[in-house]
């Protein structure tokens, strides 16, 4: 199929074909009707191959192209990278427009400097630590959903264009950074589409923040009016979130003082309660031994009762007289103060250390709220509802008209209880909700709202835990629980 031109000439034999495809260094093909690309075993010589709209499910043949510089195979409905082991002067690959899934058969690519894999079905940046001078990689329209650190090894990438996949967060564009010679990144793109992330609020901003180095974005060029107003934005926002990261801590830290001097004065009266105790014990063991004339027996270490050891200081009182008895019972009662007073201690010690868990615990989760609010550039935030928050009695309210006793008989659970209800503001989740919403009402219309139903779920109840909106309290036959 590669004598075309050559045909006419019937003295030109398979030798003298051999010879002159080695001298080919460039070869389009577009449209012709083969299924393998088998026969360019012969083009020895090629330094640029174009193969487009043909049906060619794998590479195959171009292990002797040893001088191939710059290789197009796309719309062939190619389904997996290989053969390209003896491609190690490659620099350019583009397969665009195909059916790859995995980014693969790379591994012998160590010169390869252009990777297009535009318009094909994969989902997961890998196995490009092979290709360390690599300048630019285009993904757009495919399905990668995060970048994460697998572009760390391409240190020389330079353009990068991954419009039209599936990222939707900002967690992943600080991960660029590693990238210092980066100039050119594309999450959107006129000719591919956008991704999820581009919708978010701020995202340019955040963008041009975490990489200065960037002199065009979406193919839009940077201009340094740009860069220094996306600066100014983000440290307008670190200052005011660390401001507030700040306050919760002293506030909570103001908290903990307050409670310690609190329980530092409590029980230091308690302390001296009990010590005043102990005296007047001393007192009364002195007086039971000058009125029995024996020194009264002593409590066993760690017996939690009283009964047993004032009876047997009854007994041994008792041969005393009723003076021996009251000094006996005034013992019992002194011991027993001193044992209700040593309780008391250990409970506002086990009330401060839960105090102190509690407060640390809450000081913990605001603290993540605002730097999960800073990190998303404020796209997902959490509210917590009040009593004059409409959607939080809605919320309560269906909680508690969804709560059936009979259903929780078995575990002792009677009634339910909201604490707290939490809203949370997703901007990503609430574009693709409206995104679709669009596409099954007619917006047009100003009350379309109005007919709009809500379906609520939570996860599947197991081993007794109260799963529901917000926060709650179930309690029943003498229990207690949260609803989280």
């Amino acid at each position: 199929p590669y004598r075309g031109e050559s045909a006419y000439d019937a003295s030109l034999t398979e030798e003298a074909f051999r010879a002159k495809a080695a001298t080919v260094e460039r070869l389009h093909m577009f449209m012709h009707n083969m299924a393998s690309l088998a026969p360019l075993r012969d083009f020895t010589g090629l330094r640029e191959l174009v193969v487009t709209l043909q049906t060619i499910p794998r590479i195959e043949g171009l292990g002797a192209c040893a001088r191939l510089e710059k290789l197009t195979i796309t719309e062939v409905r190619l389904e997996r990278i290989s053969g390209l082991e003896g491609c190690g002067a490659l620099r350019h690959l583009d397969l665009s427009r195909n059916a790859l899934q995995r980014i693969e058969g790379l591994e012998h690519l160590a010169a390869l400097e252009s990777l297009w894999l535009n318009e094909n079905r994969i989902a997961k940046l890998e196995n490009l630590h092979h290709n360390p001078r690599l300048r630019s990689l285009w993904l757009a329209r495919n399905d990668v959903a995060v970048i994460g650190h697998h572009l760390d090894a391409n240190g020389e990438l330079e353009d990068l264009n991954i419009a039209a996949n599936r990222i939707s967060s900002f967690r992943d564009i600080p991960n660029l950074a590693r990238l210092p010679r980066l100039r050119t990144l594309s999450t959107a793109d006129p000719h591919y589409g956008s991704n999820p992330v581009c919708a978010l609020c701020n995202y340019a901003t955040y963008c041009l923040y975490y990489l200065p180095q960037l002199t065009a974005l979406d193919r839009v060029a940077v201009t340094e009016e740009s860069r220094q107003f996306a600066e100014a934005t983000s440290m307008k926002k670190r200052m005011y979130y660390n401001m507030r990261i700040k306050t919760v801590k002293r506030n909570a830290s103001a908290a903990l003082r307050a409670a310690a001097d609190a329980r530092d004065a409590r029980g230091g009266n308690l302390a001296l309660q009990a010590n005043v105790l102990a005296r007047q014990a001393g007192d009364a063991e002195r007086a039971f031994a000058e009125v029995v004339g024996v020194v009264p027996p002593r409590a066993s270490p760690g017996a939690s009762g009283t009964s047993a050891h004032a009876r047997e200081l009854a007994h041994v009182a008792a041969a005393a007289g009723q003076a021996g008895v009251d000094v006996a019972a005034k013992i019992s009662a002194l011991e027993a103060a001193a044992r209700a007073k040593a309780a008391e201690m250990r409970v506002l010690a086990s009330e401060f250390a839960l105090f102190e868990r509690r407060a640390r615990a809450a000081r913990d989760a605001t603290i993540s709220r605002l730097l999960v609010e800073l990190e998303t550039g404020g796209n997902v935030r959490l509210e917590d509802g009040g009593a004059r928050d409409v959607w939080s009695a809605s919320c309560a309210d269906l909680l508690q008209s969804r709560f059936f006793p009979k259903d929780f008989a078995a575990l002792g659970i009677a009634a339910v209880r909201v604490l707290r209800v939490t809203r949370v503001h997703n901007r990503h989740l609430r574009n693709r909700f409206e995104e679709h919403l669009e596409s099954l009402v007619d917006t047009a219309d100003a009350g379309f709202k109005k007919s709009l139903e809500y379906l609520f779920t939570t996860a599947a109840m197991a081993r007794g835990e109260a799963v529901g909106m917000g926060g709650g309290e179930v309690a029943g036959g003498g229990k207690k629980g949260r609803a989280n």
